[in-house]
């Protein structure tokens, strides 16, 4: 009984969703697509990332309830073995929206039978349609045998004419290694829908242009509007250019991996599409700093868009002589304005090159960092900060140490400010002192222990292609990090779970770029999560 009126639920759900497929163009793809691997691959996942979190038992548990609720014979019938899901069709009249549901089926008469068993007794008709008549459903849930599937859906029985069944091998078609994947084509949504969005997008942007924030310059409240015009541009090209958006949710016991990702592709030469294409991995000035001894790292490099970058340096350059004409002391506003002008051919130029990289821990478990950024005109705005030197008090000057090395032909600067270092900074980075550097073409800044080899190392670096945005963690060289916060011995249970740092097996990283498709993928290697599950077990007194 309990089983029956869960299904009952799930059926008046599932007939709210799906309907007679959409007499369109039979050859089209369908809007939405939803896929599942299969029932067992779902339940192996399941049990998969269960155990690697230290609740094994909880999902045998789990299996066991499941199994016990489908009755002795489990779901017979059913194809536990192949891929399941949907497919549906949007439409301007959302009444008409429909979509199917597909199961595989091993044996027609044995799921009939399983439906018997759950109290639902399906009548065949004439034209081999069966239907089912579904508590507190004023119409039937209608559905046919094809293609070793059985198609579900409801309201009109006339969607399941043969040809409108679409192929489960085509539709379902997908990675082994997906759990669960979805596709949704955003050049199908109907233009009613699209203008809607359109039309409401247009009515903010007037109300922005009549606000104005408290304390706003003209410039800034320019910029502002600017900025979401930008947006509301995206917005309005994600909908009109764009092509479909799918989502990959998987599991790869091969890599040891467990990721998710996200890609949006674009209507052939749209801007969209163009948009997305200049956004591939392209070169960064910065991508040499990768090392396999990194903790945590990140590139990011793009370009802004013109009309923004336009109203930014102008909101800025406001800004500035606003504050500028404030300065009483001549000697202070001139090095202000030559800082600013040596600054301005970067701002000018809207492009974004830059990176950051920590490296450790070390023998002395402290760690090393290093940024970068791209500077169009590095050596003038050198010059500046050699001329700002001689307005700081003698006190602080002789903490400047101009030219203390030289690598190749960058002079290396080092500044002995440790002893300002809060207790936190110095546990972390030891008391060394930051060294900076300037090559022709770019800013490095680089300290903690073994800095300076760092920032050799940072300013021999060759450009290389990186995707424009990425975050690479290695959570066993972090793990000393968070330590302190933990009644547990973190760095025995990261050995224990990761065997070292040198396997690779513990990195989480982020990535956007572009290309073909534009794609969000985050990954993770699976003993993350069973180094997580241990420390919570060590904290508790559990290990």
């Amino acid at each position: 009984m309990f089983m029956r009126r869960r299904l009952s639920l799930a059926l008046l759900g599932l007939a709210i969703l799906i309907g007679p497929i959409r007499a369109a163009d039979d050859t089209s793809a369908p809007t939405l697509v939803v896929r599942v691997r299969s029932i067992e691959g779902l339940l192996n996942d399941i049990k998969y990332v269960a155990t690697l979190a230290g609740r094994g038992e909880e999902a045998k548990q789990l299996e066991g309830l499941i199994s016990s609720r489908m009755g002795p014979k489990g779901l017979e019938g059913v194809d536990i073995k192949r891929p399941l899901g949907l497919y549906g069709t949007l439409d301007a009249n959302l009444v008409e929206s429909t979509a199917a549901v597909l199961v595989p089926i091993s044996d027609q008469k044995a799921f009939l039978g399983l439906l018997e068993g759950f109290g639902f007794k399906a009548k065949k008709e004439d034209d081999s349609i069966y239907s089912v008549n579904v508590e507190n459903l004023p119409f039937p849930v209608y559905f046919k045998f094809a293609n070793q599937y059985v198609y579900v859906t409801a309201r009109e029985k006339t969607a399941l004419n043969q040809n409108k069944l679409l192929d489960p091998t085509k539709v379902l078609a997908g990675s082994p290694n997906e759990t669960v994947s979805a596709s949704f084509r955003i050049d199908q949504i109907p233009d009613v829908f699209k203008q809607l969005i359109t039309s409401q997008l247009e009515v903010k942007l007037a109300d922005l242009e009549d606000q104005k924030q408290p304390g706003e310059t003209e410039a800034q409240r320019k910029l502002r509007i600017q900025a979401t015009k930008e947006s509301a541009k995206q917005v309005t090209a994600f909908f009109n250019e764009g092509s479909q958006l799918a989502l990959r949710l998987g599991a790869d016991r091969s890599a040891n991996e467990l990721y998710l990702e996200f890609t949006l592709s674009a209507k052939p030469n749209t801007e969209l599409a163009k948009s997305i294409a200049r956004a591939a991995s392209t070169p960064s000035l910065f991508a040499g700093l990768h090392s396999p001894s990194s903790a945590a790292e990140i590139f990011f490099h793009g370009a802004v868009p013109e009309n923004a970058r336009q109203q930014f340096i102008k909101s800025i350059d406001e800004a500035f002589h606003s504050g500028v004409d404030k300065e009483k002391d001549p000697n202070k506003r001139a090095v202000v304005e030559k800082l600013y002008n040596a600054i301005l051919p970067t701002l000018k130029a809207g492009e974004l090159d830059a990176a950051a990289d920590l490296r450790g821990p070390t023998k002395n478990k402290h760690y090393a960092i290093i940024a970068a950024l791209k500077l169009k005109d590095a050596q003038g705005l050198e010059k500046v900060l050699r001329d700002l030197r001689e307005q700081v008090p003698p006190s602080e000057k002789q903490k400047i140490k101009l030219d203390a090395e030289t690598v190749g032909s960058v002079k290396v600067h080092r500044l002995d400010i440790q002893e300002q270092f809060d207790e936190q900074a110095k546990k972390l980075f030891g008391s060394n002192p930051i060294y900076v550097a300037f090559r022709p073409d770019a800013l490095f800044i680089a300290g903690g222990d073994g800095g300076i080899t760092l920032l050799k190392e940072g300013l021999a670096t060759k450009s290389g292609a990186v995707p424009p945005f990425k975050i690479d963690l290695s959570v066993a060289r972090l793990a000393p990090l968070i330590g302190d916060k933990q009644k547990a011995d973190v760095n025995a249970v990261a050995q224990k779970a990761f065997g070292g740092t040198s396997k690779d097996n513990d990195r989480i990283q982020f990535t956007a770029e572009g290309g073909k498709n534009a794609k969000l993928r985050i990954a993770l290697k699976a003993d993350v999560i069973k180094f997580f599950s241990l420390l919570d077990k060590a904290n508790k007194g559990e290990e």
